[in-house]
């Protein structure tokens, strides 16, 4: 009868120290929770008719983001082949980086094609900052593509 009640108290013992370390985990694990942050939102650009889309610094290098800029080559706009965008109705459109961790898509308009330069007829103005690699993510992130 000892035995069984020494028995009894170790269990209960036990059970009460497992018990108060699961308590402490979950006080740990909402506190990070409450320091997370998003890697990428979207809210709607009335200027450009798309989403803004903003990525978390972390997001950012994940993805290795990589951009390149609008040029004027004789009084035509240039951009980088890898900035095009072709949606699935055909229409063709370039990610713009207009502040750190900003990214919004704007409409441009082919000319011709030479090469890894694009010419436009219409697009950004010379010096945009455009993306090069990671179109394809971020027109994810803009088209509500989680996973």
């Amino acid at each position: 009868m000892l035995r069984t009640k020494a028995f009894y108290c170790c269990l209960i013992l036990l059970l009460s120290l497992s018990l108060s370390s699961c308590i402490g985990g979950a006080s740990e694990a909402s506190e990070s929770t409450a320091n997370y942050e998003e890697p990428a939102r979207k809210e709607a650009d009335s200027a450009s008719g798309y989403n803004r889309v903003t990525l978390s610094e972390e997001a950012e290098k994940r993805l290795g983001l990589q951009t390149g800029t609008v040029e004027l080559i004789d009084d035509r706009l240039v951009l980088p082949y890898a900035s095009i965008l072709y949606d699935t109705r055909g229409n063709t459109s370039a990610f713009t980086n207009p502040e750190p961790h900003v990214y919004i898509r704007q409409d441009i308009t082919v000319a011709h094609i030479e090469g890894n330069q694009v010419f436009l007829s219409h697009g950004p103005e010379p010096g945009t900052v455009v993306v090069t690699v990671g179109v394809a993510e971020l027109y994810g992130v803009d088209a509500g593509i989680t996973k």
